[in-house]
């Protein structure tokens, strides 16, 4: 065992004392605990913003604005897909098999399991000679319609290049 001389051991003693907290003393910090709760809820609050803005979906709903030119109601057709063939209705009224006014029926029947697509643009053209200032349009479909159906229909309203009703709006359906 090796011998100390008493100033090592004094120092020794001194190096190795544990100090006890004065009294009063024994509180918790707890501002880096804060620090990290309030960085952890900043980062919570950031993330969910951002999941939610990713998940957001523009839509714009029908309307029923006049004309600010003539004072008449805007025509804006609307196209609703069923199991059964598709209706289509304007201010006119329902419109029927070959789109007459009037008639009664699904406008565009179904022909080989599908909507007759041609048909559907064939009225859309009629509707739109019959006015030519209207460019938009309502569609909806039931909850059992396939969306190529939806597609197809929208591709069927606009015409080619857009030329008929270019403005599409989709709208839930009331079933």
């Amino acid at each position: 065992m090796p011998h100390f001389t008493a100033a090592q051991r004094r120092r020794i003693r001194r190096a190795t004392r544990i100090e006890e907290p004065p009294p009063g003393d024994d509180e918790l910090n707890i501002v880096p605990f804060l620090d990290v709760v309030v960085n952890l809820i900043m980062f919570l609050l950031l993330t969910m913003t951002a999941s939610l803005a990713a998940r957001e979906v523009h839509a714009q709903l029908p309307t029923t604005d006049p004309s600010p030119a003539r004072g008449e109601p805007v025509f804006r057709p609307t196209i609703v897909l069923t199991e059964g063939g598709v209706f289509v209705s304007s201010a006119a009224g329902h419109h029927g098999p070959g789109c007459e006014a009037g008639g009664e029926g699904p406008a565009v029947r179904i022909v080989g399991g599908e909507p007759d697509w041609l048909a559907l643009r064939a009225c859309a053209e009629r509707m739109k000679a019959a006015h030519p200032d209207a460019h938009s349009a309502t569609l909806t479909a039931d909850p059992g319609i396939e969306v190529q159906w939806l597609i197809a229909a929208m591709d069927a309203v606009r015409g080619p290049g857009d030329s008929l009703f270019d403005d599409i709006a989709l709208a839930a359906g009331i079933r």
